[in-house]
């Protein structure tokens, strides 16, 4: 590339690269019967499903402030 204050150059490009298609990829099995126990999570994936364990709470403090802890 030149001046580009020079109204009466004109402007020079550098060659156009070819694209090319991506390589296609064959998507993995991801059946229900493939990942048995498990369960779909857009986030996560695939994930084991379990036990779950919680407490009930009651309390009349400030419901901003953190009164117990999520899961084990």
């Amino acid at each position: 590339m030149g001046d580009t204050t020079n109204k009466d150059e004109v402007p020079s490009y550098p060659e156009e690269v070819p694209v090319t298609a991506p390589e296609v990829q064959v998507p993995a099995d991801n059946s229900e019967s493939s990942h048995p126990g498990q369960v779909y999570d857009p986030v996560f994936g695939w994930i084991d499903t379990g036990n779950t364990t919680y407490d009930v709470v009651d309390s009349d403090g400030d419901i901003n402030k953190q009164i117990g802890t999520m899961g084990e």
